[in-house]
């Protein structure tokens, strides 16, 4: 079903009523005018007008909805006089057949003569008068369409400005985060430095953990925060420091596997998506069951990569729930779809007692 026919379809009850009172109030003019009468006169005046003019109905909507959107658009003019021809002539047909048969049948009297080529004249004006009727309701309703049109490109234009408006206020507010990481950045990095320096002899251990953390601090302070993409070598490079620091905070007591396969180097990715993926799952699963270790893979097939972690649920069951990034998932999920558009998903699998998260992005 075509859109104008579809607006019709919608628009039935209203089309009911128009062609009612038009019926009646045609028929009850032509009464007046005959000098009025009784009763009987207006109900066959009534029972004529409804016959007839279902019969130039049926002219004005196959004209509106059918030959006019098959054959004015595309601008086949020959076939839309062709086809309005035979429109045209099998209304005079049938209005002979009105005329001249059914009416007189219903009211039981004698057909009246009728010259032919009067009534075909008399026929053309009458129908010509619809088709011109109907021509107007098609680029009336064309006219509502394009308006409808227009409304909904603007509707769209405007929910576009505000998706937009929110990622350029979250930008925003992620840069201003980034400005407060950067206070003194180089003073911080050499007093992490010389920690580094005097507490490694004493105890190896803790100056690997102030070395991993340097470097982590490094990564999510420089400049390259701020671009759009960033090198995904580097990304899963920060995931296993995370994942060490945390290994060593706990004294290697926490149950976490990581794998990874695939040359990550010259790939490019949206900072900060993996770590908050990962940050996520620490904070919320529990890390102290061996046959149910936090997994975690980052693996690059065939120019595709995917990043996943699964978990079993436990709120806040290490007590590992810090800061983190400041970014949520639902945030990530946003920012990845403007960055990288459809090449992205992210597939979120939430059960009673697990949790599972899914991302892939496609580099063909």
């Amino acid at each position: 079903m075509g859109k104008t026919a579809l607006y019709l379809d919608r628009n039935r009850r209203i089309h009911w009523i128009l062609w009612i009172v038009y019926i009646f109030y045609t028929d009850l003019l032509i009464y007046i005018y005959d000098g009025g009468g009784d009763l009987l006169k207006l109900s066959v005046l009534l029972f004529e007008g409804v016959l007839k003019h279902a019969l130039v109905a049926t002219v004005f909507y196959i004209n509106a909805l059918y030959i006019l959107p098959s054959f004015l658009k595309p601008k086949k003019y020959f076939l839309l006089a062709v086809n309005l021809i035979c429109l045209i002539g099998l209304y005079i047909f049938f209005r002979y057949v009105l005329t001249d048969y059914v009416i007189p049948f219903f009211e039981r009297v004698e057909p009246k003569p009728v010259l032919f080529w009067s009534f075909v004249t008399d026929s053309l004006w009458f129908v010509n008068i619809y088709l011109f009727f109907s021509l107007g309701y098609y680029f009336a309703l064309k006219s509502i369409e394009q308006e409808q049109h227009i409304a909904k490109q603007q509707s769209e234009i405007a929910l576009r400005e505000r998706e937009i408006r929110i990622l350029q206020e979250q930008k925003s507010k992620a840069e201003m985060a980034f400005l407060r990481a950067q206070i003194n950045p180089h003073f911080m990095y050499n007093t992490l430095n010389m920690i580094y320096q005097r507490v490694k002899n004493a105890s190896p251990q803790a100056g690997e953990i102030v070395l991993t953390f340097s470097e982590m601090m490094r990564y999510a302070t420089s400049t390259q925060m701020n671009k759009d993409k960033v090198m995904l070598e580097e990304e899963v490079k920060f995931v296993k420091d995370y994942i060490d620091l945390h290994l060593q905070r706990f004294n290697y007591t926490i149950c976490v596997d990581f794998e990874e396969e695939g040359d990550f180097d010259s790939y490019f990715i949206l900072p900060m998506v993996l770590i908050t993926l990962v940050e996520n799952a620490f904070k919320h699963g529990e890390l102290r069951d061996p046959d149910n270790p936090l997994t975690i893979k980052a693996i690059l097939r065939d120019n595709i990569f995917t990043f996943s972690t699964r978990n079993l649920k436990v709120n806040y069951a290490m007590g590992i729930h810090d800061e983190g990034t400041g970014v949520g998932v639902s945030n990530i999920q946003q920012r990845l779809e403007a960055v990288h558009g459809t090449k992205q998903k992210m597939e979120i699998i939430d059960l009673p007692d697990e949790y599972i998260c899914i991302f892939t992005l496609n580099f063909n």
